[in-house]
């Protein structure tokens, strides 16, 4: 019974480091030193804060996958 306990414990533990993990990927993170600015966009999430769009001529953009989209002139990040 206690060796079920132990391994329904770890397996608990390892799912919910896993939700985090993810959770923690999505953060937009910014990184200063003495003369520039890093910023860390999670791209690959379509519905993210942080979301890359397709121009189009009617003024407004579309959410594209960047994962499998080459982007080129007329994609741009919405943040």
């Amino acid at each position: 019974m206690r060796k079920i306990a132990v391994i329904l414990f770890a397996l608990i533990c390892l799912g919910f480091h896993a939700f985090c993990t993810d959770a923690e990927y999505k953060l937009v993170l910014v990184f200063t030193t003495t003369n520039a600015v890093r910023v860390r966009l999670p791209l690959t999430d379509v519905t993210g804060k942080v979301r890359v769009k397709e121009k189009f001529s009617a003024g407004f953009g579309l959410p594209v996958a960047p994962s499998k989209t080459v982007l080129g002139n007329k994609h741009y990040l919405e943040w």
